[in-house]
């Protein structure tokens, strides 16, 4: 299994996402917190490779009832490290990722 590492901008981004849904809908932010939570522990620790590489060494996996946000991250085999740079709505300009 691989260890998963945040980096403080992705916790950020979680954070925030989170806050928008609930003030939308009460729970519905709780929700979006499992769904996160659910897809790194089903897929980036165990499975992290299946998939696809989108840039230089960073992959992404987009969320599937908050289908319009993915998860960016890092692989590190060597460590057995998952480095989860970034959660983002996928329409957001890719720059903000990539800087980090």
């Amino acid at each position: 299994m691989h260890k998963i590492i945040r980096k403080p901008e992705a916790q950020a981004d979680i954070r925030e996402i989170a806050e928008y849904y609930e003030d939308r809908r009460e729970g519905l932010g709780d929700e979006f917190l499992n769904e996160v939570e659910t897809t790194i522990e089903k897929y980036l620790t165990k499975t992290p490779k299946i998939f696809q590489i989108i840039t230089k060494n960073i992959r992404r996996t987009t969320l599937n009832k908050f289908s319009e946000h993915s998860i960016f991250y890092v692989v590190n085999e060597t460590k057995q490290e998952v480095q989860i740079l970034a959660v983002m709505h996928n329409k957001r300009c890719p720059e903000h990722w990539k800087k980090r």
